[in-house]
């Protein structure tokens, strides 16, 4: 069993220290770090012990200050994590029911939060939640990279008939609730973002952007194709009902393929930046986002993970 060791090893300056060394909180104002460090458990694991344990849900993320630890579900291990990493945080933020196995491969120190009080830290702190959804975008950017095609399925459109009338503010509504699945009924944010967005027709082939371009902007496709070529020749085409570069906005990351339309197009344009003042606007429609994020994370985790037995 894990101990209690808040009065033996880590006072208020070191929990301030060791929280500042995570990338999540190196920015944030110090007062505020040392608020959320106050209300976290530190908490101490022997070799072989359990943080969590698959088949319950996880209900704390442990910020390691010491130690190293093995995620493990359905027999796959699904990552090693040491100093100044964070562990169950994708289960909880998930809100899955199933967990996964968390055991101490080293002796280890965490500073445990419960998810609430995490929800509650990125409701007051913007930033830091901004921070959690382009690092939960970056990770998934990097798993999708490692499936054939990043995990996109070529569209099978074709052209054929005219392009569809422009959108009202309604239409536009109602696309982004199609793309955009975690909103489920939050109109008022959907309305804010539908406010802000462009659509965009080309009547011919269009070049788009580079790869190594700044993503600041994805498509909502309701005609047409984008198609895209990676630095290794792999190739991606996007058609109606797709986003051509969300993965990489998301996350903040470059365009990491070139991309042109292949006729005439028309899409919805989303700024990344107008996204997320929609979500610093409408906490619920961010935590829902979020926790879409760390579900599709998970999902990754465990399918790109080796065969149980594999050394990963």
């Amino acid at each position: 069993m894990s101990r209690d060791v808040s009065s033996l090893a880590v006072g208020r300056i070191e929990r301030l220290i060791a929280l500042r060394s995570f990338p999540v909180y190196s920015q944030m104002p110090t007062q505020a770090v040392m608020r959320i460090g106050a209300r976290m458990q530190e908490r101490f694991y022997r070799k072989g012990e359990y943080l969590a344990r698959e088949g319950e849900p996880s209900s704390h993320l442990h910020f390691i200050v010491r130690g190293q630890v093995e995620l493990r579900r359905n027999g796959k291990v699904l990552r090693r994590l040491g100093d100044l990493s964070v562990a169950g945080g994708i289960a909880a933020l998930a809100e899955d029911p199933h967990g996964y196995d968390i055991e101490a491969l080293a002796d280890t120190t965490t500073l445990r939060a419960a998810v609430e009080d995490a929800w509650d830290n990125f409701e007051d702190h913007f930033p830091l939640h901004r921070g959690l959804i382009q690092r939960l975008g970056t990770e998934i950017f990097h798993l999708r990279r490692q499936l054939p095609g990043a995990g996109f399925k070529p569209t099978e459109w074709q052209p054929g008939g005219p392009m569809p009338r422009e959108l009202d503010l309604v239409g536009r509504m109602a696309a982004l609730r199609n793309v955009l699945t975690f909103a489920g009924s939050n109109v008022e944010a959907l309305a804010d973002l539908a406010k802000d967005i462009e659509e965009v027709r080309f009547d011919e082939p269009t070049h788009l952007w580079d790869s190594g371009d700044p993503s600041t902007c994805f498509y909502v496709i309701r005609h047409g194709v984008v198609r895209g070529r990676a630095d290794d020749g792999e190739t991606l085409r996007f058609g109606p009902g797709d986003t051509a570069g969300s993965l990489e906005s998301t996350a903040g990351l470059p365009r990491w393929y070139d991309a042109a339309t292949e006729g005439s197009f028309l899409a919805l344009r989303i700024e990344r930046d107008a996204i997320f003042d929609v979500l610093e606007d409408h906490f619920q429609f961010a935590r829902r986002m979020t926790t879409a994020l760390a579900s599709f994370m998970l999902q990754l985790m465990e399918q790109n993970a080796p065969a149980p037995g594999t050394d990963p």
